[in-house]
């Protein structure tokens, strides 16, 4: 990461991944859709991917249907393999 003047930037990632963890879904959700508008205009599907996948899972948990089942689907279709 590039440090400038010892600033770091956010790791949403795994700010979200801690709030999942901590049972926090809604702010799971919050901190994976700020790393997704980090994303945007990129081409870093994969990390895209992973992002939609978990914030997916967190819908999950909040039995928003239509939600996870949406970003589901976008995951897949950004990274058919994984």
């Amino acid at each position: 990461m590039v440090s400038w003047f010892g600033w770091q930037p956010r790791d949403v990632k795994a700010e979200g991944n801690e709030a999942f963890k901590e049972k926090r879904p809604d702010a799971a959700i919050e901190l994976y859709s700020e790393g997704l508008e980090q994303l945007v205009g990129t081409a870093q599907t994969d990390k895209r991917a992973t992002l939609l996948s978990n914030r997916s899972a967190a819908y999950g948990v909040l039995q928003r249907w239509d939600e996870a089942l949406s970003d589901a689907d976008e995951a897949c279709r950004l990274a058919p393999g994984k």
